[in-house]
């Protein structure tokens, strides 16, 4: 679907990091963080017996593998798994998410793959910072029925084992024809041989057919921002050769919010994602007014 013409929504990943995607938008755009309501219940085939919720962020944990050859052209894939869901500061009851008592249990998570150049690396491999940017990213986005999906790595390799029982909910890409949409990628490499991750990237969200019911509002513009930080403690770096480095993420931490566009065009819908690719975003959340 062309992000330029109408779509029904848009998320922004911080990830799946998170951004819902349509229109190009003007860097002027005004934008506020949405409130938006799921209904588990409501999805095709139903997730779980719990009733709808309304949230307007959620927390996020990946689990990636990086790898970066001797050209500096990178791949990465990996699964971001929903946590928990806030409404402001508070955690929002959602029960059955993650096996919470009060109904069946379910999950919500993330897979994805991208590709992308860091642009100095033969100078700054090892030490200090590099930086470069995506060609592409795809991810669909997943309810395991159940519950019984456990994300780790087998090697190097992201895994779901078991796999559980998935239900696609909603797809996007990487998106760059906005003025608010972002993409970028640094490591920065530490002292002691450890090295923190950190993206942004806007992508499209199109939700599945037949998934109405699971996304139940709002119906219009939409955007999510993310943002991880993936500490050395969740992030190591191997060499695979000379020049060539391999980066696995595991379990790292981060957060996603919807924001509304203020646009000409009604029903499109931007995501913007530091982390939906599991590195980490570490840049602050901006401050903006409440839909």
């Amino acid at each position: 679907m062309s992000v330029k013409t109408k779509v029904t929504r848009l998320v922004k990943l911080s990830t799946l990091a998170t951004i819902l995607v349509g229109a190009a938008i003007s860097s002027s755009s005004a934008y506020a963080t949405q409130i938006f309501t799921w209904n588990p219940s409501g999805s095709l085939p139903l997730l779980s017996s719990a009733g709808a919720f309304t949230a307007d962020s959620f927390t996020l944990g990946d689990f990636a593998h990086v790898h970066i050859n001797s050209t500096g052209a990178f791949t990465e894939n990996g699964y971001l798994k929903i946590k928990a869901f806030q409404l402001g500061a508070p955690t929002v009851l959602t029960p059955g998410l993650n096996g919470a008592v009060g109904a069946t249990s379910y999950e919500l998570y993330f897979q994805f793959s991208a590709t992308g150049q860091m642009t100095n690396w033969g100078s700054c491999i090892g030490s200090g910072s590099c930086s470069g940017s995506f060609n592409t990213v795809n991810y669909t986005m997943f309810g395991d029925v159940g519950g019984t999906a456990n994300f780790g790595f087998s090697g190097l390799n992201p895994v779901v084992i078991p796999a559980g029982v998935p239900v696609t909910l909603a797809s996007g890409s990487l998106f760059t024809g906005c003025g608010l949409c972002t993409d970028f990628v640094t490591l920065n490499f530490l002292s002691g041989g450890g090295i923190v991750p950190t993206a942004a990237s806007s992508e499209t969200f199109n939700p599945a057919a037949g998934q109405s019911g699971f996304f139940i509002s709002p119906q219009l513009t939409l955007n999510v921002e993310d943002a991880f930080t993936n500490t050395p403690g969740v992030s190591t770096i191997t060499s695979c050769g000379t020049g060539c480095r391999d980066v696995k993420i595991n379990n790292g931490g981060g957060n996603a919010d919807f924001f509304h566009l203020q646009v000409p065009e009604p029903g499109s819908l931007l995501l913007l994602g530091t982390g939906l690719l599991g590195w980490a975003g570490a840049s602050r959340r901006k401050a903006r007014a409440r839909a």
